[in-house]
């Protein structure tokens, strides 16, 4: 995916190794969701709860249930899907958006929050740093 989150400052990044389904191939830098399963996914389904960004490549030739190491709690570069303010609640989105996040949104559940937008996004495409939650 050419949208990946590139990490920019890591004083209060803190990881987490999540178990992840076999033979499945993940980017680092790409946000993962956790499944009902309980297992870390690249897959968007807005229901899932945001656990982080990948913190390594996962080759999809691993075998068996593998696991990959989620960072959260550090400022990342990532592609805005919308225009917006700085300081809004954002979500990622299929194709790796951050878009902002409505209140019902927050309200129906704070699990799918990624973080922060500590900069305001003029057009959809333009990168923006984002505090991604501890």
């Amino acid at each position: 995916m050419a949208r990946e989150a590139v990490l920019r400052d890591n004083k209060i990044l803190t990881s987490r190794r999540y178990n992840c389904a076999s033979a499945t191939a993940i980017t680092k830098g790409t946000p993962l969701f956790l499944s009902p399963q309980g297992y870390a996914s690249d897959a968007f389904v807005s229901s899932w709860a945001f656990i982080g960004i990948a913190h390594a490549d996962k080759d999809a030739a691993e075998t068996g249930n593998t696991s990959i190491t989620c960072d959260k709690g550090a400022v990342y570069d990532c592609y805005a899907g919308d225009a917006f303010q700085a300081g809004c609640n954002v979500r990622f989105t299929a194709g790796h958006y951050v878009i902002p996040l409505t209140l019902a949104e927050i309200t129906a559940s704070y699990a799918v929050t990624a973080g922060v937008a500590i900069e305001a996004s003029d057009a959809s495409g333009a990168q923006i740093n984002v505090v991604i939650n501890p």
